[in-house]
């Protein structure tokens, strides 16, 4: 009974075995450097060897899997219909690699990053710019402000595409969702296109920043005020003003010849370059710097020093700027205005019920007849327009 049993039992180990050599690995192609690897219950995972061609495989061989380093492992269930096994390469094998080469040639590796971990820091700087505020909009650089007012901000930038150093007004957030506000700031946009000549502030761009805010790209002039001048020096004579005024005056010919007035014409927003060339800003928008002064006319926006008396009417002729350039003519040769008050609404009615002060200045009567037109009390009295005005200049 017990050599029956024995012999039966090695005739089933013989089979299993025969059965085992007869399986055997037989792809059309598979990777020639792959190791092979064989799964199968009970005897678990088993390394094969560089996988060949007719491979012999342990008995109840369930899976293959392939392996190659730098290589993602392809796994088959056994046996397969599966012709070839094709590899992909390992991503993080190539990372690894490349740490692996940083940790030893550190230095090198240094050198290398440099220039990216450059242009990260540029990039994070501009990005702290523009967090605090200060970057009027994507691809204007803020380089320091030069002023701000209730409304808007003006600041020095510097364009990124070309480096040209430019102007941009930029509208206060507070006032992104105020209807009136967007309506001056769009109506200052819209002038400034059209005002091409050379005594009038150049337009280069507007837009929207990244906030929402409209801004307005102009030239940087660099200048002095005639409002700083007169602080720095004092009153002016006629021959050094003379020059100032016919650039002026056809500065504001050129507007006025479009239908548009300047409305805020005073010392502050006339700028003169060190060569001599005059140029006047903030046209035809009321600034956040002014006075409202209200009557029975309505809302009257305007600098009551110089505030032509038709203003207080409601008036937006183009005659408001010849009596302004008046009150500026006789500030700058007599060191002050005709009129002066602590209370705005009272200077803002002196100019329409009192007699000009004479000028003090050493001028000629011709210069005095002069000033005393341009800041008559009806606009009829003054001149036809800005061009006559330049034509009667005196010498």
């Amino acid at each position: 009974m017990t050599g029956r049993f024995l012999k039966a039992t090695l005739a089933i180990l013989a089979a299993t075995t025969a059965a085992g050599a007869q399986e055997s690995l037989n792809l059309r192609s598979q990777p020639e450097d792959a190791r092979v690897f064989a799964i199968s219950p009970g005897l678990g995972e088993q390394d094969l060897g560089i996988n060949r061609a007719g491979l012999n495989l342990p008995p109840n061989t369930k899976k293959l899997r392939f392996h190659r380093d730098g290589w993602l492992d392809q796994t088959l269930d056994w046996p397969t219909r599966q012709p070839e096994v094709v590899l992909a390469p390992d991503p993080k094998a190539g990372l690894a690699r490349g740490l692996y080469l940083a940790g030893r040639y550190k230095w090198v590796a240094l050198l290398l990053l440099m220039p990216p971990l450059a242009l990260l820091a540029r990039r994070r700087g501009r990005g702290e710019i523009r967090a605090a505020g200060r970057a009027c909009v994507g691809h204007y650089e803020v380089l320091e402000t030069l002023g701000e007012g209730a409304m808007a901000r003006v600041s020095r930038c510097r364009d990124s595409r070309s480096g040209e150093v430019v102007a941009v007004k930029q509208m206060l957030p507070e006032h992104l969702h105020d209807p009136v506000h967007l309506k001056r700031f769009q109506r200052e946009i819209e002038i400034s296109r059209q005002l091409a000549h050379p005594n009038l502030i150049a337009f280069k761009e507007s837009g929207q920043d990244e906030s929402g805010c409209l801004f307005l790209a102009m030239e940087m002039v660099e200048g002095e005020s005639l409002r700083q001048r007169l602080l720095r020096e004092g009153p002016i004579t006629w021959p050094q003003l003379r020059p100032l005024l016919a650039q002026a005056e056809a500065g504001l010919a050129f507007a006025h010849a479009l239908g548009i007035s300047h409305r805020d014409l005073k010392p502050e927003n006339i700028l003169v370059t060190r060569e001599g060339r005059l140029v006047l800003l903030d046209f035809g928008v009321a600034r956040g710097d002014q006075f409202t002064i209200a009557t029975e006319s309505g809302l009257v926006m305007g600098t009551p020093a110089y505030l032509a008396p038709e203003q207080l009417d409601g008036s937006t002729d183009v005659s408001v700027d010849q009596y302004a350039l008046g009150v500026v003519i006789y500030e700058l040769l007599n060191g002050q205005p005709p009129f002066d008050d602590p209370d705005p609404v009272t200077l803002a009615f002196k100019h329409v019920q009192d007699p000009v002060p004479p000028i003090r200045a050493n001028v000629s009567q011709e210069v005095k007849s002069y000033v005393n037109r341009l800041l008559a009390k009806q606009p009829v009295d003054r001149f036809p327009n800005m061009q006559t005005a330049l034509d009667n200049l005196p010498l």
